[in-house]
């Protein structure tokens, strides 16, 4: 759902409190309650198909609460310029997808200023730079039609290491790092939570 810029209030960021009053979608949610202070994070854990994913959609507005609200700084989501409010918002997660191009495109897709080394630092953040630099054209690879020149784990720290270019006020990971072995899933959670201290994190894991 976009709103133009006439069409009611416009959405101030302020720090990025973020919360469900009594929220109900369909048969999937029912009396969802909960908030998400700025700068926090919540982790929601459970199996497949009960909910967690559309927890995400309702707040990113992909789908719309059957009832109760969401807010977003104390302002009802579904009276904000979303314009607005999604340049704030980053969310990686399973049908997140990446370009064709080279990586360093990709890389630069999110912010076009970013140096050369400031790509290579998010990339090793991200536990990707040294897979990248094995490969002959290094940044200048191609990440290929439907990411086929990169396995799913290796797609997931692509997608993070864009993260730490962005520098979103909210960040929306839904089962961001499933593909990654233990290790080097903990070494990504870490980077995360030390680049991201004041930042608003929504976890599905």
């Amino acid at each position: 759902m976009q709103l133009r810029a006439d069409d009611g209030p416009k959405f101030e960021f302020r720090q990025g409190a973020i919360a469900f009053v009594d929220v109900e979608y369909k048969s999937v949610l029912t009396g969802l309650n909960l908030r998400v202070e700025s700068g926090r994070t919540l982790s929601i854990i459970g199996p497949s198909g009960v909910g967690k994913s559309t927890i995400l959609n309702l707040l990113l507005v992909h789908i719309r609460a059957s009832s109760g609200h969401i807010q977003v700084d104390d302002q009802d989501i579904e009276d904000i310029d979303f314009t607005l409010f999604e340049p704030h918002v980053s969310i990686v997660g399973q049908r997140s997808q990446l370009f064709s191009s080279s990586v360093m495109e990709n890389m630069r897709f999110v912010n076009s200023e970013a140096t050369e080394e400031q790509v290579h630092e998010a990339c090793r953040k991200a536990r990707i730079h040294d897979v990248i630099m094995e490969r002959p054209k290094r940044y200048d690879s191609e990440v290929g039609k439907n990411e086929q020149n990169f396995s799913g784990g290796e797609k997931q720290r692509l997608l993070i290491a864009r993260l730490f270019l962005q520098r979103p006020d909210i960040i929306a990971l839904d089962e961001a790092t499933s593909a990654l072995d233990a290790e080097t899933e903990a070494s990504v959670q870490k980077a995360i939570r030390e680049a991201f201290t004041n930042t608003t994190i929504i976890q599905i894991e």
